[in-house]
Formats: structure tokens, sequence, C-alpha cells
């Protein structure tokens, strides 16, 4: 589990992206608060419909940047991106049959914490060094 003060690790110096990432750390604090207590159905549903709606924005702001600044792996980080929707997909239908709750928040834990550590700052040097490269 990522700490709200581990959350430094995860900036990158894009503003909204950071926030974006913020705002997606900020599903699973909401889930894990809520796994020790009745009401873990309902937040799980919860979450996975706004992790569906937000993912969603947050990938297309990140395909867009990455179209836009010429990212040579776009298309493997926007396949990483696709399977993270599929796998919503499949957790809702699961959350409709038996309590996943912890299942969830242990694959969105490990899912953003390696995807924005590993692949999301493969991009995020990539636009650093562009950006450099024009200021020089």
């Amino acid at each position: 589990m990522v700490s709200k003060d581990d959350l430094a690790r995860y900036v990158f110096g894009i503003d909204e992206i950071d926030a974006q990432h913020r705002a997606l750390f900020e599903f699973i604090y909401k889930l894990d608060a809520a796994i020790p207590t009745s009401d873990s159905w309902v937040i799980v549903q919860q979450t996975l419909n706004d992790l569906n709606f937000w993912a969603r924005v947050h990938f297309a702001v990140e395909e867009s940047l990455m179209r836009l600044m010429g990212f040579p792996e776009a298309a493997a980080h926007n396949a990483a991106h696709a399977n993270f929707m599929e796998t919503i997909a499949r957790l809702k239908k699961q959350s409709l049959r038996k309590d996943i709750a912890r299942d969830t928040s242990r694959f969105l834990n490990d899912w953003l914490r390696h995807h924005i550590d590993v692949e999301d700052r493969k991009y995020a040097e990539y636009f650093r060094s562009r950006c450099k490269a024009r200021t020089s």
C-alpha cells in the first residue's frame, strides 16, 4: 500500500498528470478504509465505477500527450491501459457475486505502483528530455 507520505515518489513534475495520479490513489485509500467495515461491498462498487470513468479520462490524457510528444513506447503503454480497463470490467462482474475488496485493493495497489513508477516514469523522462532539447 502506498501511504500518502510516499506519494512524492510518484510525482513527475507534470502537474496535471501528478494530480490525476493522486486522485487514482485516493480511490485505493477509500477502498482500504472500507475493507474492515460492513460497507466494503458498496465501496467496491463505487470505487470500480469511479475508476472506470476516471482511469479512462486519465489514460486519454496520457495517451494524447504521448502521441503529441512522439513517445516511441506509446503502443505498449496504451496496451497496458487497455489491459487495466479489462481487469476493472472483470472485477466489476466478480464483485457482484462475492466480496473482492481485499483482492481489488491488492490489484490496484500493485498495478498503480508499478505502472506509475516504471511505465509512466519512462514517458515523463522522455518528455523532460524532449523539452530540454528544445530549449538548448
